[in-house]
Formats: structure tokens, C-alpha cells, sequence
């Protein structure tokens, strides 16, 4: 993932990991975690210990700001690499009922199912970036 393409979607840079939101927004405050070490790398069994310490401290900065923000009823974490063969990890909050932000609602269709991409969602650059700094914002206050 050439990062000058996704670079308007960055949250947060930290040592081992950048936060990106997500650009499919179906799931309001849906973010992965990217590793910044190449490779096609294994997060179970190929991150180094100082690399899940980090991640461990940036998950709970990201639920906590998400929980400030939306009040998201759970998360679901998910480490697949299918489409993007990079070790990293989604972040995405689910929601019993239905969530504003930005002018918008945000509907968890089937919240007690696994989550689902919807690809025909479009979402703005200007949502995006509000959404991205909302996070962003959040994260700078809490620590």
C-alpha cells in the first residue's frame, strides 16, 4: 500500500504502527492499524514483542477515543492480510442502534453478525476528513 495514496486517511503515526481510517465508512469510525515494518508479516507470529507492547497501548488509545466519540457498543478486530498482504489489523466498531455524525447516519445493519463491506457505500473526502480529525483530535486530547 503505497502510502502517499492513503496519506489524507492517516489518524496517527507511532514507532511500530500507523493508524488509517478507512475509507468505507459503513461502520462509523472503521480504521486499521498498519505495521510500518515491511513484509508480509504475520501478527500472531511474526511481530516482534515491542510491536504488540505498541499495539496493545494504540488499541486501547483507539477504543477509547471511538467510545468518546460515538459510544460504539463493541468492537470486532480482524487480522486477515487478504487484500493487502501487509500485516495489519481492522478496527471496526459495532452498533446496536443507529449513530449521527457529520450530517449523516451511520446504520449497523446486522450488529450481531460478522461485519461486512458494503462496496457500493461512497463516502465524501470532506466526510472522511471529518470523521479522520474527529478521531485524530480525540486521540491528541486523551493522551
Amino acid at each position: 500500500m503505497p502510502e502517499e495514496d492513503f496519506k489524507h486517511l492517516i489518524i496517527k503515526r507511532y514507532k511500530y504502527w500507523t493508524v488509517y481510517l478507512h475509507g468505507n465508512q459503513g461502520y462509523l469510525g472503521r480504521m486499521y492499524v498498519w505495521l510500518n515494518r515491511e513484509g508480509d508479516i504475520d501478527y500472531f507470529l511474526g511481530t516482534m514483542v515491542a510491536e504488540r507492547v505498541e499495539f496493545d497501548q494504540i488499541a486501547r488509545e483507539l477504543w477509547g477515543a471511538l467510545t468518546t466519540l460515538f459510544s460504539p457498543d463493541r468492537a470486532n478486530w480482524g487480522a486477515l492480510s487478504n487484500e493487502a498482504p501487509h500485516c495489519h489489523v481492522h478496527l471496526v466498531p459495532r452498533y446496536l442502534s443507529d449513530r449521527a455524525f457529520a450530517g449523516l447516519t451511520f446504520i449497523d445493519k446486522d450488529p450481531k453478525k460478522n461485519w461486512l463491506t458494503d462496496k457500493s457505500l461512497e463516502f465524501s473526502l470532506e466526510t472522511l476528513e471529518t470523521i479522520r480529525a474527529a478521531i485524530a483530535e480525540e486521540l491528541e486530547r486523551a493522551t
